[in-house]
């Protein structure tokens, strides 16, 4: 395994060609398997392309000139590797985004479950 870590590459130019419909199966496939906390896998995958695809870039390209440097600095400080996201995201042949919904009480009730009050009360 830890040659594969090591082996990995962020690769940020692309081949102008589509990506085929069984790759991305194949690594949708094995994004589902990957463990989670309570084994509940709560992510959700869509896959973008061609004008969906530009569409989220510009959505984010929105956002960043929305943003305001007192409003949130995290976000403000950001703004310029956002942008060059949102021309990433132009780019790619397709984007996979990851989706999931965390509720606070779903976590509470399983540490109660557990028995660990301990993170309730600090």
């Amino acid at each position: 395994m830890l040659a594969t870590l090591r082996a990995r590459r962020s690769i940020r130019a692309w081949q102008d060609r589509p990506v085929p419909r069984e790759l991305l199966e194949r690594i949708l496939d094995a994004a589902i398997w990957a463990p989670s906390a309570d084994n509940l896998q709560p992510w959700r995958f869509i896959v973008l392309q061609g004008a969906r695809k530009q569409e989220l870039a510009a959505l984010l390209r929105r956002f960043v000139d929305g943003l305001q440097p007192g409003l949130n600095p995290v976000l403000w400080v950001h703004r310029v590797g956002l942008r060059r996201m949102a021309g990433m995201i132009e780019r790619a042949p397709a984007v996979i985004t990851a989706w999931a919904t965390f509720k606070p009480e779903d976590a509470a009730l399983r540490l109660v479950a557990r028995g660990d009050l301990t993170p309730l009360f600090t």
